[in-house]
């Protein structure tokens, strides 16, 4: 059987399976709006993980009401920490190292000629005809098997023109994020993958000592394509070791790869030792917070259910970031506590916490 033909036979007994498993019943509740430093006007994404002995998060865009010492109002990645062992009445408090202004730094740093690039197209050095500036956006985030370090996804992008993925190496919440070179794409040596590949980092799930990356990307209104690689963690940052799903095998060729579920542009994956099954949780259609199911990372993956109705934003939009956060779980992750932000002004956002509980299943408590 070719390669070819092996892939669509996968994909028909996908196609056979995907409405095989049905989440249990449940019920979600919306808790009180995450609060942080009183500086930050708003943030979205939320992508979490337990590391160093607290939960981790990063966020995207995110607008100050102050001025940072560096003079910016505005960060395109950020974090923030949190301990807390009863998440029922809310989540906090929030800890993250700030300036002298009360205002968060970048979290992905800017190499040098991004950075003058960036200052040279925004006031007071530019007025006018200024260009488009460097975005740095993360997506997940995957901790090594020992807990020793994490591995950060993340999209160099300019003009919503994705530049590749690369990673970012952090040794410790504390310690600055290290923005890793790899030189395998000639005009980008901080992508491991190129801006004519799929774009990887959407979720991130590690499993004993492989790592496994999902990315998604647009191809249609509320469509998206989305297709796994791995690798084994600890040689995750050479090109060569990783291997992604073609729909029947594990092939070295990211253009092999097949999309393996339709989700969306921020998702998480985990597996859902409750449910015996791995889950993946993303927002979609109206304001929907939508999980599905499988038996393996790559599939494969049952229908849609939505899970929640969330809050949408105050100018009618549709809400993007919807994010589990399996490390803040409770009872073999029964009781499932979801977030997303929701747009509450020009440039405001408040970040809603979600408490997602399933029945007990057959084999369940």
């Amino acid at each position: 059987m070719t390669r070819h033909a092996a892939a669509l036979l996968g994909l028909a007994l996908v196609a056979c399976q995907a409405a095989s498993a049905e989440l249990p019943e449940h019920d979600a509740r919306e808790l009180v709006p995450l609060e942080f430093a009183p500086a930050i006007r708003g943030r979205d994404g939320g992508y979490s993980k337990w590391f160093a002995g607290r939960s981790v998060w990063l966020f995207g865009d995110t607008p100050l009401d102050v001025d940072a010492v560096d003079g910016a109002r505005w960060r395109t990645s950020t974090f923030t920490t949190v301990v807390d062992d009863d998440l029922a009445d809310g989540l906090g408090p929030f800890v993250e190292p700030l300036d002298d202004n009360g205002a968060p730094g970048q979290l992905i740093p800017f190499t040098a000629d991004e950075l003058a690039y960036n200052l040279s197209q925004t006031a007071p050095a530019c007025t006018e005809s200024c260009e488009p500036t460097w975005v740095l956006w993360p997506g997940d985030l995957a901790v090594s098997p020992a807990g020793d370090y994490a591995l950060v996804f993340y999209w160099k992008i300019r003009d919503w023109e994705n530049q590749g993925t690369g990673i970012a190496r952090w040794t410790h919440p504390d310690a600055p994020l290290q923005r890793l070179m790899f030189n395998t794409v000639p005009d980008e040596p901080t992508m491991l993958f190129s801006r004519e590949e799929h774009e990887l980092g959407t979720a991130a799930l590690v499993e004993g000592d492989t790592l496994y990356v999902y990315g998604c990307e647009h191809r249609g209104w509320f469509e998206f394509d989305c297709v796994v690689g791995r690798a084994p963690f600890a040689s995750a940052l050479e090109r060569g070791a990783w291997e992604f799903w073609d729909g029947a095998a594990w092939s070295r060729e990211l253009a092999d790869a097949v999309s393996v579920m339709d989700a969306a542009s921020i998702v998480t994956v985990h597996y859902n030792a409750h449910l015996g099954r791995y889950l993946a949780v993303y927002a979609k259609g109206d304001d929907e917070a939508i999980a599905r199911t499988a038996p393996a990372p790559e599939g494969p993956w049952s229908d849609e259910e939505v899970v929640h109705k969330a809050m949408g934003h105050e100018d009618g939009s549709p809400i993007y970031d919807v994010i589990a956060h399996p490390e803040l779980s409770r009872d073999d992750g029964r009781v499932l506590y979801l977030s997303y932000s929701r747009g509450t002004g020009f440039l405001q956002s408040e970040m809603r916490l979600v408490e997602l509980t399933f029945a007990p299943t057959r084999a369940g408590d």
